[in-house]
């Protein structure tokens, strides 16, 4: 059996996939996210839902280059580099400037976790370094989600 979803994780269905067939066993619908939360037990399969999350654009608008639009380019410069010269340790925490993880961009991930019991995945520059890693989370906790 798998699980299948279609475009939106809502509905999904769970599928005997044994000799090529798909016929749908069981389906599990949601249509408002301010019911339960979205972890729900189908069958012997448990789903848990998931926020894959890019950083960059998301929690803070990009401006035509590509960089945080209401940050400093003096701060990011400075940040970068500072974020450089950390040693590869997995407790270093990286640098944030003001105009990063903008409070508004933050109130709406943490809706979205709150009512959904979503994980968060980081599929984002943000994720390729403990330091910046750790930068991310000590922002969620800031916001409350972790």
């Amino acid at each position: 059996d798998t699980l299948l979803s279609h475009g939106d994780p809502y509905p999904l269905e769970r599928v005997n996939m044994e000799g090529g067939s798909a016929a749908a066993a069981s389906r599990v619908q949601s249509t408002d996210l301010a019911s339960e939360p979205a972890s729900a037990a189908v069958g012997a399969i448990s789903v848990v839902p998931v926020v894959v999350l890019d950083v960059d654009g998301v929690l803070h608008p990009l401006n035509d280059r590509g960089m945080p639009l209401y940050a400093c380019p003096m701060q990011l410069a400075k940040r970068f580099h500072m974020d450089e010269q950390l040693p590869h340790d997995d407790n270093q925490i990286g640098g944030v400037v003001p105009g990063e993880f903008i409070p508004s961009c933050m109130a709406e991930l943490a809706r979205i976790i709150r009512i959904t019991g979503a994980q968060i995945v980081l599929s984002t520059t943000w994720r390729e370094t403990s330091s910046q890693r750790n930068a991310v989370d000590a922002q969620l906790v800031k916001h409350g989600m972790r």
